[in-house]
């Protein structure tokens, strides 16, 4: 989109023109899109509009190259208004070289292994400085927005020097592995914000003012409500799954990868249905590895109708469309693996359904005469308590009541959160002073 909307700007506002093999032209663009992208970039931190896009890039707890290619699918839809100035002066070959370059340069910031480069920091963005702008400490917050060049903080007054040791990550962190839900997570809360704050004018200020701003407050926020973190004390969000499924999840990540470039020569012949139920079903099976990996209870049923989809889907190509011999070679191979897949998460799901012993939690809210029975919260005897899932979903459910909740639980339930309320005061801050007051009832606040 970025390049497609520049050609077009600059064919019809090209004022001035510059030579395309001029050394001069090729620095001007150098900078002029790195300027463009510190304020990209700083547009990207302090308007929430903005940043329920950007906020994917810094979602994550670690800080290393990978970290460099996490990006959000929906920021290019806005990044490419800022450097439309450019088109009035610079032909579009080089305008595609220096986007390109400034991306990759960035890369290699996001790493923990190199640590001062001396006179070098003066002038050009570094990995320390952009540890600094990835940490969730509350002096680091809105800092180092340089892409290649530091000037440009130190020139508006938002560059700040590494001086403490740096925890990475959201200040609201989502703690979550599923890709799907770290896209969109913040774009949800942003609008359930939006709909509580009163006032229209406070409606349209959660979008255009900063992401932590509320009624009353500065625009980007108020800093002193940030939590203080320290590297020492401050638990990373690190669910393991079976390593069985961790397996399962790269073998058919894989599988897609592959077969994405197996039928790359045959989009020309396919409609436009068949391409768009090849997205989707890309996109779901992200969001079912997600849920595998942080093992969901409702995980197996949708990798069932995942596998059972994709065999629907395979089928209707192999019969219609693609007739060659090394297509149907292959494709007999994976069909074999994903019924195999299918076999297997349909008994894990009929396993699981017959042998967990669902624990009901009564729960007593406000003028509630009887308990609502909640099956969010169970014990199965083949696999290991998730405290994440469980106790997370408990969150969701109480959060927002102004009356007091009070649940009710048997004795098996009890020593269960006895022996895990360490665990669940570092996870979700429950307070480790429970132990007293377990002896009928677990007080949620």
């Amino acid at each position: 989109m970025e390049l497609e909307m520049y050609i077009k700007i600059y064919r019809r506002y090209n004022w001035i023109q510059l030579p395309w093999d001029s050394p001069q032209t090729w620095w001007l663009c150098l900078f002029g899109v790195d300027f463009a992208y510190y304020f990209v970039h700083r547009l990207g931190h302090e308007v929430n509009l903005f940043w329920v896009a950007h906020q994917v890039h810094h979602s994550s707890q670690e800080f290393n190259l990978n970290v460099g290619i996490r990006q959000s699918i929906l920021q290019q839809y806005f990044a490419w208004i800022f450097y439309l100035p450019l088109a009035m002066c610079i032909p579009p070959s080089i305008f595609l070289v220096h986007i390109q370059f400034n991306l990759i340069y960035q890369f290699w910031v996001h790493t923990e292994v190199i640590d001062n480069l001396g006179p070098f920091e003066y002038i050009f963005n570094t990995p320390k400085h952009h540890r600094v702008h990835h940490a969730r400490n509350p002096q680091y917050i809105n800092k180092n927005y340089g892409g290649i060049f530091i000037v440009w903080d130190r020139i508006f007054g938002t560059f700040q020097e590494e001086e403490e040791i740096e925890v990475y990550g959201l200040t609201d962190p989502i703690d979550s592995w599923n890709p799907i839900s770290i896209q969109l997570f913040s774009i949800y809360k942003s609008i359930k914000r939006c709909w509580k704050t009163p006032g229209i004018l406070n409606k349209l200020a959660v979008w255009w003012k900063g992401p932590g701003w509320r009624p009353g407050a500065p625009r980007l926020g108020n800093k002193t409500l940030i939590p203080q973190v320290d590297h020492r004390t401050f638990v990373k969000y690190n669910y393991q799954a079976s390593q069985l499924c961790q397996y399962y999840c790269l073998i058919h990540f894989i599988l897609i990868l592959v077969g994405n470039q197996l039928l790359r020569p045959y989009v020309q012949e396919l409609n436009q249905t068949l391409i768009l139920s090849a997205i989707f079903f890309i996109i779901f099976s992200l969001y079912s590895f997600g849920l595998l990996l942080e093992e969901r209870s409702y995980a197996p049923i949708v990798e069932f109708c995942r596998c059972s989809l994709y065999l629907c889907i395979d089928l209707y190509l192999s019969a219609s469309y693609i007739h060659t011999k090394s297509w149907s070679s292959s494709a007999t191979a994976v069909r074999i693996m994903f019924l195999f897949s299918c076999c297997l998460w349909i008994t894990t799901s009929l396993q699981t359904a017959i042998k967990k012993k669902v624990t009901c939690l009564m729960i007593d809210a406000g003028d509630l005469d009887k308990g609502i029975p909640y099956k969010g919260f169970y014990r199965d005897d083949k696999s290991d308590l998730h405290i994440e899932s469980r106790f997370y979903d408990l969150r969701n459910r109480l959060h927002g009541s102004d009356a007091t909740r009070k649940l009710h639980i048997n004795d098996a339930e009890r020593v269960w959160l006895l022996e895990n309320i360490p665990r669940l005061a570092a996870l979700i801050h429950v307070q480790p002073s429970l132990h007293d007051e377990l002896d009928e009832e677990f007080y949620y606040e």
